[in-house]
């Protein structure tokens, strides 16, 4: 059996800026996790970063088990969301 992890597990330290996507992978290999979630929400999906992303998870031998995406796929029209208390800061 493999282990992962997901990001959102820190969210509140990730989004309260005490730590980073980085922090995150660094503090899985800590804890011996084989692969690692990562939660769009978390970081800049620019190529650059993905690229940075990636070799750090080489660097500590971890997998990306999955990668979770922000989406609105019921809601065509933005502020929707806010407005059936579906948006940001659920959960």
């Amino acid at each position: 059996m493999r282990v992962g992890i997901a990001s959102w597990l820190y969210h509140r330290s990730i989004t309260s800026g005490k730590m980073d996507i980085e922090g995150f992978i660094k503090r899985s290999f800590e804890l011996g996790v084989d692969g690692v979630e990562l939660n769009q929400r978390f970081f800049e999906p620019n190529r650059d970063r993905l690229k940075r992303i990636k070799r750090l998870l080489l660097s500590y031998g971890l997998n990306i088990s999955c990668v979770t995406l922000a989406s609105n796929f019921c809601l065509p029209q933005e502020g929707e969301e806010k407005a059936d208390g579906m948006g940001e800061g659920v959960g």
